[in-house]
């Protein structure tokens, strides 16, 4: 059990964890300002996207060139997701916890 337990926790934190941090900083820039409204009035929305553009979307798909999961097209890391999440939903059946 504590095996299946480390290759889940691994498979998450190795790959649906960065498609996340792609889905949400490298292809949803748009969504960017409005997922934080804490931004001081005096920033126009350009800047914020700018900003992000340059620099957080650049800086995080450098780091996940240097991981290896960057070099996957935007669709092969969908397919990864999918199939990661389906694993671990037909490992979790009915059950109400993954590992108790």
């Amino acid at each position: 059990d504590k095996a299946v337990s480390r290759a889940f926790i691994k498979m998450m934190e190795e790959n649906t964890f960065w498609g996340g941090i792609r889905y949400r900083y490298v292809d949803g820039l748009d969504s960017l300002p409005d997922l934080y409204p804490w931004a001081p009035w005096f920033v126009p929305r350009f800047a914020v996207l700018l900003y992000a553009k340059h620099i957080v979307a650049k800086k995080f798909m450098k780091n996940m060139w240097a991981h290896g999961i960057g070099r996957h097209s935007k669709d092969e890391l969908e397919s990864i997701i999918v199939k990661d999440i389906k694993a671990i939903s037909d490992f979790l059946g009915t059950k109400a916890y993954l590992m108790g």
